[in-house]
């Protein structure tokens, strides 16, 4: 008989053997990249698109949000720019931003679509043109589902002092929202690695069947970003090897953590999925 924890330690160890066999290192690599050089102009698309739905604040909140959530050696080395960026883009350039975001965001899920298939064995079974426009619909949706979230956030307290005061409760006003927006914060983070889990493979799984993926994927990116955090406090001496691109790397590291961390939750799903089949096969 196959204990729980025996069951466990099987699946993650077929994960890291996918991990490895699949070079997920590398394709992680890949995302790094395709990250970094998505963030600027992803949050730009994210400010005006916003700033059309006539709630500039909810576009500063989100940026805030991930500034705050990020190791602080990786925020400093983004806060300056972005919001630099951000006060000095108009018009035109505008324009250029929004669509350098579309294109460079949507490339990006085509890295992590390309890293999902492999883990569970697939190949491209669709255009190109068309797993290009649904990237494309991701992005645009994804930060409009964001934009929604946080305009929520943002006008909760607010919506609850006033009915509380109408009815008559003074006292509820006092209701702490940080632990709540904390919660909604995860809760759609959670959410998005369940989509794409579910809608970037060709083949698509069920959305129960991501959600194992989805629950680790988050547990490890909040470890690994209370560990890169702690690493960098008691041992960072990147300045001594890269000068003044020490705070580069540092970004480039994080987010190849978070990609490789993405990674491994794909093939966390894979090895379920592939231990189910061989479950059904024995048993027939």
């Amino acid at each position: 008989m196959i204990t729980p924890a025996l069951r466990l330690f099987t699946l993650f160890k077929h994960a890291v053997l996918g991990f490895i066999k699949n070079g997920d290192a590398l394709i992680a690599g890949h995302l790094a990249f395709m990250g970094l050089l998505t963030l600027f102009p992803f949050l730009i698309f994210l400010v005006a698109l916003a700033g059309f739905a006539g709630n500039t604040e909810a576009g500063t909140m989100v940026v805030a949000y991930i500034l705050e959530n990020m190791p602080e050696d990786v925020a400093i080395v983004f806060e300056g720019p972005l919001i630099e960026v951000l006060q000095e883009v108009r018009g035109g350039f505008l324009t250029l931003g929004v669509a350098g975001a579309l294109w460079t965001a949507s490339s990006a899920l085509e890295g992590a679509r390309a890293g999902v298939e492999r883990a569970f064995g697939q190949s491209m079974i669709i255009p190109f043109w068309r797993r290009r426009l649904e990237s494309l619909a991701l992005v645009v949706v994804g930060a409009a589902l964001i934009l929604v979230v946080s305009t929520a956030l943002l006008f909760a307290p607010i919506l609850w002092a006033d009915t509380a005061r109408s009815l008559g409760y003074d006292g509820l006003t006092i209701l702490d929202f940080g632990s709540t927006r904390a919660v909604i914060s995860i809760g759609s983070i959670f959410l998005v690695l369940s989509a794409l889990y579910a809608m970037l493979p060709a083949r698509r799984p069920r959305w129960l069947a991501v959600l194992p993926g989805a629950v680790l994927t988050l547990l490890l990116w909040a470890g690994a970003a209370l560990a890169f955090s702690l690493y960098l406090g008691h041992f960072n001496n990147y300045d001594v090897t890269y000068g003044s691109l020490g705070g580069i790397v540092i970004a480039m590291l994080f987010f190849y953590l978070l990609g490789a961390i993405f990674l491994f939750g794909a093939e966390f799903n894979a090895a379920i999925h592939h231990g189910a089949i061989q479950e059904e096969q024995a048993s027939s």
